[in-house]
This record gives structure tokens, sequence and C-alpha cells, in this order.
């Protein structure tokens, strides 16, 4: 099962770590029952996932275009 677990930015945004990358909240479903998520790298990786409202992930919605970064993920 993959890890995943939720992050604050310094802006207090919240994030979201899930397989390896970083994702951050773009916005709720219109039914109110999904959190739409883009990747961090957002202005060059089209990486997208839903998760339900307790930001359990439920699929994968774009691939992305680069590799995981399992340090990048620590470090933050």
């Amino acid at each position: 099962m993959a890890n995943n677990q939720r992050i604050v930015s310094e802006r207090q945004r919240e994030k979201f770590e899930y397989d390896g990358y970083i994702y951050v909240f773009d916005k709720n479903g219109q039914c109110g029952t999904r959190k739409f998520w883009r990747c961090e790298e957002k202005d060059s990786c089209l990486g997208r996932i839903h998760t339900d409202m307790q930001n359990n992930y439920l699929r994968d919605v774009n691939q992305h275009s680069y590799e995981q970064d399992p340090s990048h993920v620590a470090a933050r």
C-alpha cells in the first residue's frame, strides 16, 4: 500500500503526499464528495489525483511527466 500524508506549505496551503509525489489542493468536486489535487510541479507536469473529503486516495487522473523523487518528499 502506498504511503500518504498531509503537508502544510509555508503559506498554509494544503498539500498531500501520495506514492512519492506531492500534490497541491486544487478544488472540491461539485458533488462535495471529492477533492481534486494537482502535482506540485504544475507548470511542467499534468499529474493529478482525486481523494475523498478525508484525503483518502481514490484514483489517478493524469500521469506525471517525471520520475518520483523520495528524497524531495522526505525534505518536505
